[in-house]
């Protein structure tokens, strides 16, 4: 039996860090569809006499929260059926590939800001890929 401390470590960190990114993602969705903050994105436009549009603004601030929140969900998900695949020793590679796979969706969805996260699960992926217990013949115990 091998000891997955690490991974399991650097993949609870890297979790928590997503809950983060997906509580900012989904407040930032939810005060794009405030109006009140339409309209003083709007005034502020127009004290500095902006030619952007303040719909545009608005359209492409919800579509990044949207992304952020999804990208979160579905990598927090991919690391909890990670995290539970490594209970049991047999099913390392799986979760080593959905470590893999998790920091992929964080950081490519996420417009680069699950950098960190996407790092620790590339980190926990290549441990749980790599570490392999040792078997009764490669201990070199005489006798």
């Amino acid at each position: 039996m091998i000891k997955r401390t690490a991974e399991k470590t650097l993949g609870i960190i890297g979790s928590i860090i997503v809950v983060f990114i997906g509580f900012f993602g989904g407040v930032s969705l939810v005060l794009t569809k405030n109006d009140e903050f339409k309209t003083r994105l709007n005034d502020n436009l127009n004290t500095i006499q902006s030619d952007t549009n303040a719909a545009s603004i608005i359209d492409s601030l919800q579509n990044a929260a949207g992304m952020l929140l999804w990208s979160s969900i579905i990598s927090f998900i991919l690391v909890l059926i990670a995290l539970f695949n490594l209970k049991k020793n047999a099913k390392s590679t799986l979760a080593g590939i959905l470590f893999i796979l998790s920091a992929i969706v964080i950081f490519i969805s996420s417009f680069f800001v699950g950098f960190v996260p996407g790092v620790l699960f590339i980190i926990a992926g290549i441990l749980a890929l790599t570490k392999k217990p040792s078997t009764y013949a490669d201990q070199n115990i005489p006798g």
